[in-house]
């Protein structure tokens, strides 16, 4: 039954019980599995829960359970009352699901996607995941400069996440990785070694923004250099 078609007294007592106890989750478990029966068996009803059998103490005391024979049961009334208790919850999570947390992840993800699009309009042709998490990156800078960014930063935070991703790439290709342990053999120290890699991924990174940027004239960052 719909709180606003309970009884007067009903719908009072109702309103006193949400407003003078916490419910917890097993109060309210323990409500949802009573109003789908006419009874539950009280083992079956606790299945050895010390939550629920201090909740269903509760129930008792407060009317909306009857016990008789080891069976619970809640009679019309009850039923009414435990349902608009269950109502009553269900609304105060929904206005919990669109509080400041919520709208908090909502103005998130809207930052997110807005600085996306900004990527893809410096490089038209760059892949869907790379905009993504170059927007990810982009995202705290962003909420500091009040949502907006030079297309400098945006070039800088791609070529960022292409030198990461080719550093690694590049150490296992069979051209590289001779050459590099070819280095190493002869003792040269880590930061040639270093520098021949990462060579070899900046030739890599210039070429993916180059194919990116599509017909628009190029672009450089200083991470690159």
């Amino acid at each position: 039954m719909s709180e606003d078609r309970l009884p007067d007294p009903l719908r009072e007592r109702a309103d006193r019980l949400v407003a003078s106890r916490r419910w917890t989750r097993s109060d309210l478990d323990l409500l949802r599995i009573l109003l789908a029966a006419d009874g539950v068996g009280r083992d079956r009803l606790l299945a050895g829960d010390p939550l629920r059998e201090r909740s269903l103490a509760s129930l008792l005391k407060l009317g909306l359970a009857t016990e008789t024979d080891g069976g619970v049961s809640m009679d019309a009334d009850a039923k009414a009352i435990g349902d608009a208790v269950l109502a009553w919850h269900a609304a105060k999570q929904a206005r919990a699901s669109v509080g400041p947390a919520a709208e908090g992840r909502k103005r998130g993800e809207d930052l997110k996607r807005s600085l996306a699009d900004a990527v893809r309009g410096v490089f038209p042709r760059i892949p869907e995941e790379v905009a993504q998490a170059a927007a990810t990156r982009l995202a705290p800078a962003a909420v500091k400069m009040g949502g907006r960014l030079a297309a400098q930063s945006m070039v800088d935070a791609v070529v960022a996440i292409r030198m990461e991703r080719w550093r690694q790439a590049v150490a296992s290709e069979p051209e590289v990785a001779e050459r590099l342990q070819a280095m190493q053999m002869r003792g040269d120290n880590n930061r040639a070694v270093k520098r021949f890699r990462d060579q070899r991924a900046v030739e890599r990174v210039e070429a993916e923004i180059a194919e990116w940027r599509g017909g628009l004239e190029p672009v450089t960052s200083r991470r690159l250099g």
